[in-house]
């Protein structure tokens, strides 16, 4: 019925088109916050709409839209949180309307025996005031009341507002404004971050774009210039593009800010059985920090993984650990690396980029500047003295040695863990324990300075607070790892410019280019070492194809390539602009260099696209009179009637510094079979390190030989289904041999039912176990592991309700904690000190509990992280229940458009943490 009033309206007002003035043309960008868009008051022309993100469309699988009532259902839940341009044409009319010529009640009768039916009385439209043609508006405003019976009657409020769309006809906005100051961050558990602290007006068109809050900074085309960068300030970026025949493009773009964070990277291994959480550090090795939101990436085995539950990780920003879902079995082959951005609050640091991108023709330019500096005299968490300066001023670019004491004279308190200094052994000002009023007068800072490079250790005390011994070194070594001082962070300064290019000579071949200096400073304070404080690189690429049949350019194509690299030893980089995994290929990880880098590389093969490829590849890498390896590499895929078969193979020459022979080989064979992929994947590694130059293996030297079956459903199907079975076998060196030390088995089953888009269910299940065949060369122990997953979504009413289930049962380490008690305001606190019970003149932790009346409550219980944790069994039970009526009753009218104006979204979770196997899996036990 509907389509036959659509071809009706259409055809009547075929004589009205050449009347028209006004098009019926629409676009809008819109910032998706839920499930469904109310585009426009009048109805659309049903396929008239495209949708853009970027410059990419949208599959129309992804949308569903409501014509008549102009509403647009999102589907895919990866679309959520970004920005989308849709275009579309309008009827004159809103079909969800009552149309009439006169409406009854302006209808008056002249005369009471007389009906008038002609006599219209006007009613004047009201203005909307806070309308504005173009421009979406969302958010809240909200007022709260606070009180209670330990503070004074307080009113608060705050506004957060998002804006979207037109200000003008030439210019969009895009805006997220808020007066809060949270801070917490949003939480690592999801693919898709909603940014609370990210607070920015964004203005642009087609030509400009000018941005001024939180933001990214850019990462730039280049090669050398890797980062990902948060900062608050400005930045504009202008699209410039000539009017004649001889056309170019150049897009210069300019940010000044206050960097948010500093860098770092953490590479470490898996542990067997353990999901997680792994704690990452500063730079500084600073244990406890802080990370950006949204900055990190997890490689695993050189593989770039996905944030989310649903995913392979989440992560606490707060405490800055990563925990491992289900998804993703870790064990003690695991090869972790993280990079990510954390808070460091040691200094203000500010922040320049800028950049042009230059197209003309077959020729691409791109230049980049960027600086980031602390700014020395205005530190933030450390109050430097004169002294403090002068010490960093001394040290230059040594900045490991810019360590002070951390001894303050403060005088005997009750309250605190205090030292006295005395001489003992022959040592003089060694400090001590002490409760004793007249020489406990020494607070303490310790710092964990590694084994056997600190004079103290840490002891177990029923002290409120941590206590440290002194500990007698042994033929001059020092037999701890903590000493009372504290190392001075010094002001850096890191600087780099890189320009690069690239000539496209035909679709086949190109040649590219780039260039790149760098500029780091160590210690502004200090002017010493500044001769090694600028670099610079070079890179050179030539990559070609040539179709060896002529009359057949899609046949087979002749691959060659040439490329050079150097790197100069004072090159300093941002962030990893290799490949993650760059100093295992090369066996390198333990090297450290001080001459200038070569790198060379040449390649030929054969590649016909959706058939196979045949290539090899030789890399050689020299380190002036250091070191040097040569590298050759096999690749080869062959795609022929449901037959496919991935061989990636290198053989490793290296002598210098190191003496190794590294093999490594990687097969994939699949074949179709019906509606099944059958198939098998093996790897094998030997990296064979020599003592010298002789043939004597070093205990370095592994192998390892992996394979898997497996069994799965057809990359088509709409449900998805899989089983494996996989093994693998160690070797460690062992008198000059390489012999097995553990062998481990891993089954996993995984299903999904997606045919339902309302309804999907996705399962996983993991069992491991781990042999040990050498308890000599192994560290471990035999070990079973479970690993388990089941997540369930519905929508129901057109997702006017939303279900979403998820379970997950596995194993980790719980982070221990110390606590103590620190005294505050009467009545403010929660616990009451109960007096010396044992008369030993210390405050100790078993003489304090909760506080009966809250005048005697003036002490609170503090809990301090560790690097210590244990072994913990854990489920994870989560159950969502989200409401939006609006995406049923949106258009609708009385009662329904009252309720769709609300919406509910209930979360229920538990999660268990315990130290035995016994219904760990249950996560309602212990519950009621």
């Amino acid at each position: 019925m509907k389509n036959w009033i659509y071809i009706l309206f259409i055809v009547l007002l075929v004589n009205n088109l050449k009347g028209q003035g006004l098009s019926n043309y629409k676009t809008r960008n819109i910032l998706i916050s839920s499930d469904s868009i109310h585009l426009d008051s009048l109805a659309i022309i049903p396929k008239s709409e495209i949708i853009f993100e970027g410059e990419t469309q949208i599959n129309q699988s992804f949308y569903e839209m409501i014509y008549e009532k102009s509403v647009l259902i999102i589907k895919n839940e990866e679309l959520k949180n970004k920005k989308i341009r849709v275009s579309y044409r309008v009827l004159p009319l809103n079909f969800t309307e009552t149309y009439q010529h006169k409406k009854i009640n302006q209808i008056e009768k002249s005369d009471s025996m007389i009906v008038n039916p002609f006599l219209f009385e006007y009613v004047p439209a009201t203005e909307d005031v806070f309308y504005t043609d173009g421009l979406n508006k969302s958010g809240s405003i909200s007022r709260g009341v606070t009180f209670g019976n330990n503070q004074d009657l307080a009113v608060n409020s705050n506004l957060n507002l998002q804006l979207s769309g037109k200000v003008t006809n030439d210019v969009n906005i895009l805006a997220s404004i808020s007066d809060d100051n949270i801070p917490i961050q949003a939480e690592g558990n999801t693919q898709q971050l909603q940014d609370f602290d990210k607070v920015f007006i964004e203005l642009f068109n087609d030509q400009w774009k000018l941005t001024a809050g939180d933001f990214y900074v850019q990462q730039p085309k280049s090669y050398f210039l890797k980062y990902n960068k948060k900062a608050k300030g400005g930045s504009f970026q202008v699209d410039l593009n000539s009017k004649n025949d001889d056309s170019f493009r150049i897009t210069p773009m300019v940010s000044a800010a206050i960097a948010k964070g500093k860098f770092a990277r953490n590479t470490f291994q898996g542990i067997e059985g353990n999901q997680g959480p792994y704690r990452l550090k500063g730079t500084e090795n600073e244990t406890f920090i802080i990370v950006l939101s949204g900055t990190e990436q997890v490689w695993v085995d050189g593989v770039l993984l996905k944030r989310g539950n649903e995913h392979d990780y989440v992560i606490d920003y707060n405490t800055a650990e990563i925990t491992f879902t289900a998804n993703f079995l870790i064990t003690k082959d695991k090869r972790i690396n993280v990079t990510f951005e954390y808070s460091d609050r040691n200094y203000s640091r500010t922040l320049y980029y800028s950049s042009t991108a230059f197209e003309k023709g077959k020729l691409k330019l791109d230049l980049n500047i960027y600086s980031e500096q602390d700014l020395k005299n205005q530190p933030l968490q450390q109050d430097l003295t004169d002294e403090q300066k002068r010490v960093l001023a001394e040290v230059g670019d040594s900045v490991e040695n810019a360590v002070v004491p951390n001894i303050n004279l403060v005088g005997f308190s009750e309250n605190q863990v205090l030292y006295k200094m005395i001489d003992t052994l022959g040592y003089d000002s060694v400090f001590v324990y002490s409760t004793d009023p007249d020489s406990a007068i020494y607070q303490l800072g310790f710092s964990q300075v590694g084994n056997n490079n600190g004079n103290y250790i840490q002891i177990q005390s029923s002290a409120n607070g941590k206590v440290y011994q002194w500990v007698e070194p042994i033929a001059g070594i020092p037999q701890g790892n903590y000493e009372p001082v504290i190392l001075l962070i010094s002001p850096k300064q890191q600087q780099m410019v890189t320009l690069g290019g690239e000539y496209t000579f035909s679709k086949k071949s190109r040649l590219s280019w780039e260039g790149a200096v760098s500029n780091y400073d160590k210690n502004t304070f200090s002017s010493r070492n500044s001769s090694d404080n600028v670099g610079y690189a070079l890179k050179v690429l030539s990559e070609n194809k040539m179709s060896i049949n002529q009359e057949k350019p899609d046949d087979w194509n002749l691959v060659t390539g040439l490329g050079y690299e150097f790197v100069e030893k004072n090159f300093t980089f941002l962030g990893p602009f290799r490949n993650i995994e760059f100093q295992r290929d090369w066996n390198t990880s333990n090297l450290v260099f001080s001459s200038n880098q070569h790198i060379a590389m040449a390649k030929l093969g054969l590649e016909k696209e959706k058939k196979g490829a045949f290539i090899y590849q030789i890399d050689v890498l020299q380190n002036e009179g250091e070191h040097k390896g040569v590298k050759n590499n096999l690749l080869a895929n062959i795609n022929h009637r449901g037959f496919n078969a991935d061989i990636i193979g290198s053989y490793l020459f290296t002598e210098g510094l190191n003496n190794t022979r590294f093999f490594r080989n990687y097969v994939t064979l699949k074949q179709n079979v019906g509606w099944l992929v059958v198939g098998v994947h093996e790897e094998l590694e030997q990296n064979r390190f020599f003592i010298n130059q002789s043939d004597s293996l070093n205990a370095a030297s592994f192998q390892f030989f992996t394979w898997r079956g497996f069994v799965q459903n057809a990359d088509s199907s709409v449900n998805q289904y899989s089983l494996s079975y996989q093994q693998r076998t160690d070797n460690a060196a062992l008198i000059n041999k390489l012999v097995p030390t553990t062998k481990a088995e891993d089954i996993e089953a995984t299903y999904g039912w997606l045919q339902n888009k309302n309804h999907t269910l996705r399962t996983r299940f993991t069992y491991r176990k781990l042999n040990i065949v050498e308890p000599t060369l192994s560290t471990n122990k035999p070990d079973e592991n479970i690993l388990s997953r089941v997540e369930y979504v519905g929508r129901i009413l057109k997702s006017a309700i939303t279900l979403n289930t998820y379970y997950q049962v596995g194993s980790g380490l719980e982070v221990k904690k110390e606590f103590s008690y620190a005294e505050v305001q009467p009545g403010q606190g929660t616990y009451t000190y109960l007096g010396d019970l044992n008369g030993n003149g210390v405050n100790d932790l078993n003489e304090f509990e909760v506080a009966v009346y809250q005048d005697q409550a003036n002490f609170i219980k503090i809990f301090t992280p560790t690097n210590n944790y244990i072994r913990t069994y854990t489920n994870d039970f989560n159950q969502g229940l989200f409401l939006n009526p609006e995406t049923k009753w949106g258009t609708a009218t009385g009662f329904k458009k009252l309720v769709s104006r609300f919406a509910n979204r209930t979360n229920y979770r538990v999660g268990r943490k315990v130290l035995n196997k016994d219904d760990y899996y249950n996560p309602f036990v212990g519950i009621g």
